[in-house]
């Protein structure tokens, strides 16, 4: 991973087990943060991710430890905000689908857009 411009961040949502995947190299070009927050955009159908702090009551924290069992991703259980992505984007179903996301590097931040995403 010495080239940060050929790593293809990545995310994926497991709509019927109410599971969100952040993958390891979506951490990995945020700088492996202990906290993330993920911000959604209902206008163009986004999801942001970005490093944050503990200060801040809508991260989540990201526990190292997790990746040192040969975990790939962080997961993260949360029918609520699926439900909430389903709305905004009606063509997903009971399915896992994955988003490949563009890294913006001057403000540290990832974009996954909603319409590339695709079964898994």
């Amino acid at each position: 991973m010495n080239n940060i411009s050929q790593i293809k961040p990545s995310i994926s949502f497991h709509i019927k087990y109410s599971v969100i995947l952040i993958h390891k190299s979506a951490l990995y070009l945020l700088g492996n943060p202990s906290y993330i927050q993920i911000l959604i955009n209902p206008c163009d159908k986004s999801i942001v991710l970005c490093k944050s702090s503990e200060n801040d009551y809508l991260a989540h924290h990201i526990d190292a430890k997790v990746f040192s069992f040969g975990n790939h991703s962080y997961k993260l259980y949360s029918k609520a905000l699926l439900q909430e992505l389903c709305k905004m984007y009606p063509t997903w179903k009971n399915k896992t689908y994955r988003i490949y996301g563009e890294y913006f590097p001057a403000s540290n931040m990832l974009k996954f857009n909603m319409a590339n995403s695709f079964d898994a």
